[in-house]
């Protein structure tokens, strides 16, 4: 289609650029911008396709260059913003890419990508409330899509706000309901309000979406314990420590459970093994699991 013998003129070279662009042929993409470039370099738009070539091959210090090159020529092109935060973000300028972020969606604030990488840049810098705004702007922009969704229901729960995350979350699952993770996260939130009957479905949701996941199986087996459904618990825990040996929390509950049914000896298998292999930070759990061990 484009022969090496077909006339180089500026408009063949964009037309040729943008095709491999739209291709996802990636250098030869980023040649033939580079081509156009070198007849033509005052096109801005060229220098944001070019940036964003650069980008998609991992060369982020060329691709800030480019990028800064069509914002000299057209400061008001927002997408260059956003490739300018993008190349920031991945040389480790996290503040920077904010701030490119933020200029890029003040010219237009309909970028959905913007707002998703300015959430990402907040969380890297601790900004939990500060990520939450911009994915709940992602979701503004796209009401219907699930990853924006489910990085604002993470967010809300992180910021103790457990029902509108749960908002979030269960939109998220609804465009994808084999999300362990989000399952587990709603079934938290509701841990958090104290009903225990509703995380123990979303549990269930959870270990339904990924068998493998033992710390879903740990939690379906802590609600179990809150309602004193303590033999169907114990089955949760052995499942969980067939996934992880190592689930400290899943031993000390196990013993809990065991002791309520009264099989003594399961339980104190269960605390002297969580005694054993107990991190720093659950001292408290060590000290009950002793009193516990030497009461049954």
């Amino acid at each position: 289609m484009f022969g090496k013998d077909a006339p180089k003129t500026p408009e063949f070279l964009a037309e040729e650029a943008r095709y491999y662009f739209e291709e996802g042929l990636w250098p030869e993409a980023e040649a033939a911008y580079a081509d156009l470039l070198a007849v033509a370099p005052s096109h801005a738009e060229a220098w944001l396709w070019h940036s964003s070539c650069l980008g998609q091959l991992g060369r982020w210090d060329k691709a800030l260059v480019s990028a800064e090159r069509a914002l000299a020529l057209d400061p008001r092109l927002a997408p260059a913003w956003l490739n300018k935060g993008a190349a920031l973000g991945n040389v480790g300028r996290s503040a920077e890419a904010a701030e490119a972020f933020r200029a890029g969606l003040s010219i237009d604030p309909t970028l959905f990508d913007a707002w998703i990488a300015l959430g990402e840049c907040e969380e890297e810098t601790g900004r939990k409330a500060e990520a939450a705004r911009a994915y709940a702007e992602a979701v503004r922009v796209r009401p219907d899509d699930p990853e924006a969704a489910r990085r604002l229901g993470i967010k809300l729960h992180e910021l103790g706000r457990p029902r509108e995350s749960n908002e979030c979350l269960l939109a998220a699952v609804g465009g994808k309901p084999k999300d362990s993770a989000a399952w587990t996260l709603i079934g938290l939130n509701h841990v958090g309000q104290g009903d225990f009957e509703t995380a123990l479905a979303a549990f269930d949701r959870a270990v339904d979406a990924d068998p493998a996941d033992a710390g879903a199986w740990v939690n379906k087996g802590n609600s179990l314990n809150a309602l004193e459904r303590w033999s169907e618990a114990v089955v949760c825990f052995d499942q969980a420590l067939r996934l992880s040996k190592v689930l400290p929390a899943a031993v000390f509950n196990k013993g809990l459970a065991c002791q309520r049914i009264g099989d003594a000896a399961q339980a104190r298998e269960c605390f002297q093994r969580f005694i054993n292999i107990a991190p720093p930070g659950m001292e408290e759990q060590v000290a009950e699991a002793q009193e516990r061990l030497s009461n049954c």
